[in-house]
């Protein structure tokens, strides 16, 4: 989960969760926000269920990011 706040609306560049893919050494999308008003709260919300493996390393350590598309 991944709480936040833009002075450029999601709703005109969008808002993108990210989980770091081990396995296939890229960045996966989990969830975007493009509805959002400029200067309003939003909470991006997702849960990995499967391939577990390919997300989390030997110490279950997560990598995320959050970026907003310019």
């Amino acid at each position: 989960m991944c709480k936040g706040r833009s002075s450029v609306a999601p709703s005109l560049k969008k808002v993108v969760l990210q989980i770091y893919d081990r396995e296939g050494t890229t960045w996966a999308d989990v969830v975007e926000d493009n509805e959002t008003a400029a200067d309003t709260d939003f909470t991006l919300t997702s849960n990995i269920t499967s391939d577990l493996d390919h997300y989390k390393d030997e110490n279950n350590i997560v990598v995320c990011r959050v970026y907003q598309s310019s």
